[in-house]
C-alpha cells in the first residue's frame, strides 16, 4: 500500500506542477457512495492536490477549474435519488422500498464528471446510477461538455466489480492480468487495451485486495477480532430473535434454522427470478 500511494503522489506532484494536458481539462471524480470503499477511496486521493466540491458543483468547476487541482465529489444516496412525489429521501425507507427512487445522477451530475469511481452495492430491486442508454448519451455528440475530447467522461472504476449491478453496462469484471478494458457506448462492445478507439476506460477487479495481501489482512483482522468472543457464543440452535449477539455479528447472518434471514430473504427472489430467465 506504502509503494502505491507514492506512485499516487508522485503523480500527484506533477499535476500540481502543471503537467496535466490542457486537451483533458478539469479533471472531476465522482465517488458514489459514502461508505467505507468510498472513504478508502478517499485516503488514496489524498495523495492528489485534491478539493472537494458538493455535487451542485461539479458543473461550474468542469468549466472553470483549475488545471493543477482534481476536483472530487462524494455523491451519496440522498444527493441522487429521489422519489416522483417530491417527498424527502429517507435512509430508512430507501432500504426497505427501494423502488420508490430513482436516481438523477446521470442527467444532474454525470455530464460533468471525467471519473466515476463507484463504491455502491446494488441490489435487484435497486435503481441504478447509471444505465447502458444513460451512458451511450453521456458520450454522443449531442451531449458532449468537453470539445477537446469526443465526451468528458473518460473513465469508470467500480471498485464494488458487481456485474450488472448500479451501473449497468458493466456485465462482466476485469482481471488482475488485464485491469482495463474500453468500452464502445455506440456499440456495446468491450475492447482491449491494445487496440485504439474511443470508449470509456473501464476497471473492475473482483479480487483486487488479493494484490495487498498484508495490507487486506491486517485490515480485515482488526475489525474481525473484536467480533470474535460474540461469534463463538453464537447458539444456531435458538431462534434468531433470540441471538443475544452485537447487532454487527446479528445482522451478518443470513441463514439461520434454515430459512434466510429476513434482510437476505431477496436472495431466494433473485434465485427464482434467474431460474425463469434461464
Amino acid at each position: 500500500m506504502a509503494a502505491a500511494k507514492e506512485a499516487v503522489r508522485k503523480a500527484g506532484r506533477e499535476i500540481a506542477n502543471g503537467a496535466m494536458p490542457a486537451a483533458l481539462g478539469t479533471l472531476t471524480f465522482a465517488l458514489m457512495g459514502a461508505g467505507r470503499v468510498s472513504k478508502g477511496a478517499q485516503e488514496v486521493m489524498a495523495e492528489l492536490p485534491v478539493e472537494y466540491v458538493k455535487p451542485q458543483d461539479l458543473k461550474k468547476v468542469a468549466q472553470n477549474g483549475d488545471l493543477k487541482k482534481i476536483y472530487v465529489s462524494v455523491v451519496d444516496a440522498p444527493d441522487h435519488l429521489v422519489r416522483d412525489d417530491g417527498r424527502a429521501f429517507t435512509f430508512e425507507e430507501y432500504f426497505k422500498e427501494p423502488q420508490l427512487y430513482k436516481s438523477i445522477f446521470s442527467k444532474e451530475f454525470a455530464p460533468w464528471v471525467s471519473c466515476i469511481i463507484n463504491g455502491v452495492l446494488w441490489s435487484y430491486n435497486h435503481p441504478r446510477s447509471l444505465t447502458t442508454t444513460d451512458v451511450k448519451t453521456l458520450t454522443s455528440k449531442d451531449a458532449n461538455q468537453h470539445p477537446s475530447l469526443p465526451h468528458r467522461l473518460v473513465a469508470i472504476c467500480d471498485i464494488t466489480a458487481d456485474p450488472g449491478g448500479s451501473i449497468e453496462f458493466l456485465t462482466d469484471c476485469t482481471s488482475i492480468e488485464q485491469p482495463f478494458q474500453l468500452y464502445d457506448p455506440t456499440t456495446g462492445t468491450f475492447k482491449d487495451m491494445k487496440y485504439s478507439g474511443d470508449g470509456v476506460l473501464i476497471c473492475s477487479v473482483s479480487n483486487m485486495p488479493s494484490q495487498l495481501p498484508h495490507d487486506s489482512t491486517d485490515s480485515f483482522g482488526n475489525m474481525l477480532s473484536p467480533l470474535i468472543s460474540d461469534m463463538l457464543t453464537s447458539d444456531a440452535s435458538k431462534p434468531l430473535e433470540d441471538e443475544k449477539s452485537l447487532n454487527s455479528v446479528k445482522s451478518a447472518i443470513i441463514v439461520s434454522n434454515g430459512k434466510l434471514t429476513p434482510p437476505f430473504e431477496y436472495i431466494a427472489k433473485l434465485r427464482k427470478e434467474n431460474e425463469q430467465k434461464s
